[in-house]
């Protein structure tokens, strides 16, 4: 396969949606969809891992498949998930790695879809998951990168100290590195790949990443009108999507949490300087202890003072 880059222009568009890592919740995905109304003016930007996991793999190919055909601009980019699947046709350890990974609940999704094997051993054996040609070919136009006049998109990550046509396919889709660090484009990058709790902003990358899977949370922001449609506890709620103070929110909140780390930290060193002094039989060992916690109790209470200012 080779490194696929496909070049988008955003005035085309009235509305350009973005999300990703579906991972079979087309039950998610659907209730999502509702909320944002998408019309055939708009772009539905997917950026990779719709399948495995969960139990409607089917469904979500299925869904991008005939919107496409009715018209609607619909790009589902390259995800890790999607590589290995396409690889195990002609892989056996990717095949394998693939299974291990979730593809078994794949194969199941598809099998439940169709009628000329009745058991899902004889649909696995009898390559009939590998004859879903619909599925290959949508797989095997998938590009590895989106670039538009503001924005970068991808599944994983961007290697920047190379040129976008230099990319090595499995860092786009498999990178867990600090990458963003080095964004250097001077364009806002939408990435998945790596579940976050909350949007991950760093140098102008956004983690869009909600491990959907598992949280059930699933979110999708569209970059004209600046919107965060965000589906949790089955209802979607719409939020501005305002990147910088998006930025403070998250600062404030991890101030918060160290904050809490600190104050549980200086309560726990408490304890322990008056278990020591408390000690009969003290070493010369435990009176160096008893120094050195100190000093980092100090050090702990310093440093706490400095988060709430």
């Amino acid at each position: 396969m080779e490194l696929n880059i496909r070049r988008i222009k955003e005035d085309d568009y009235q509305k350009i949606f973005v999300l990703t890592d579906i991972h079979g919740r087309f039950d998610l995905f659907e209730k999502i969809m509702e909320k944002i109304d998408l019309k055939k003016e708009d772009l539905l930007l997917i950026l990779g891992d719709s399948c495995d996991r969960g139990k409607f793999s089917f469904e979500l190919y299925n869904w991008y498949e005939k919107m496409i055909q009715k018209g609607y601009n619909i790009i589902h980019l390259m995800g890790n998930h999607e590589n290995m699947l396409f690889e195990s046709i002609s892989d056996e350890n990717t095949r394998l790695n693939w299974l291990y990974n979730g593809g078994n609940v794949t194969i199941k999704s598809f099998f439940e879809h169709q009628t000329e094997e009745k058991t899902i051993d004889e649909y696995w054996k009898n390559n009939k998951f590998y004859e879903e040609k619909w599925l290959f070919n949508f797989i095997e136009k998938m590009p590895h990168i989106i670039e538009s006049e503001n924005h970068l998109f991808v599944h994983a990550g961007i290697d920047f100290s190379k040129n976008l046509e230099d990319q090595e396919i499995k860092y786009l889709l498999w990178t867990r590195d600090d990458w963003y660090k080095k964004n250097n484009t001077g364009k806002i990058v939408y990435y998945g790949h790596t579940p976050q709790k909350d949007i991950s902003i760093k140098n102008n990358c956004i983690n869009l990443d909600s491990g959907c899977f598992s949280t059930d949370v699933l979110r999708c922001v569209e970059l004209k009108e600046k919107k965060l449609f965000v589906l949790k506890n089955n209802n979607v709620k719409i939020e501005k999507f305002d990147i910088k103070q998006i930025k403070k929110k998250l600062t404030e909140e991890r101030k918060e949490e160290r904050k809490k780390e600190y104050e549980k930290l200086i309560e726990d060193y408490k304890e322990y300087i008056i278990d020591l002094e408390n000690k009969t039989d003290k070493t010369k060992k435990d009176e160096q202890n008893l120094l050195e916690v100190k000093e980092n109790l100090k050090k702990l209470i310093r440093l706490k003072r400095i988060l709430e200012k």
